[in-house]
């Protein structure tokens, strides 16, 4: 049914990627198409989507893929990841903003200042930490919030996608809508 809307309006899709998450129970869809040949503009497109939204119940956004995704960095107490990261993103691997490093101890903040990202330093509690993050990614606007410690995960409230970097490498813990399309679109190796 995407792809045929898509299809009627003269457009070309350059790639789709579903699945289900188990754990959610939701179905999870991302299209990426190329709308040069369409004959209708992204707003138009988008308020023409908003009845099969909503016979399906479907949480979703139509988003200009020009625009680069905004991203934070939560880091705890050890920076290597954050150091790959940042210097991976300055090599020109990551195709986003990084405006913001976050995180429960100070040490880090020479590293992020010098790559150009504003440092944030939240003290944090098991009972603070959710919504601390949550206002800060909130109030920088954030569209993909990444941990950069090795075996933490961000609350699921606040990871609006989330990733864990590993040793440099993305493995993606959720994809939950509406920025599923930064989560594909950032490595561009």
């Amino acid at each position: 049914m995407i792809s045929d809307f898509i299809f009627r309006r003269d457009g070309n899709i350059l790639h789709a990627d579903e699945h289900r998450d188990e754990q959610t129970g939701l179905f999870l869809m991302r299209v990426e198409f190329d709308p040069a040949g369409m004959n209708v503009g992204l707003e138009e497109l988008s308020a023409e989507f908003v009845a099969i939204a909503e016979r399906y119940q479907m949480q979703w956004r139509l988003a200009s893929g020009e625009r680069r995704p905004r991203m934070a960095i939560l880091v705890s107490q050890y920076d290597h990841c954050l150091a790959d990261l940042l210097y991976r993103h300055q090599a020109g691997e990551f195709d986003c903003d990084i405006p913001l490093v976050i995180s429960n101890h100070p040490n880090s903040e020479t590293l992020a200042r010098f790559y150009g990202a504003e440092f944030v330093h939240i003290p944090l509690t098991s009972e603070t930490k959710q919504e601390a993050e949550r206002r800060q990614i909130e109030r920088e606007r954030v569209e993909l919030p990444v941990s950069a410690d090795r075996c933490r995960m961000l609350a699921a409230e606040v990871a609006d996608p989330a990733a864990t970097i590993q040793g440099g490498i993305a493995v993606q813990y959720f994809l939950p809508v509406p920025a599923a399309r930064h989560a594909d679109a950032l490595l561009r190796r």
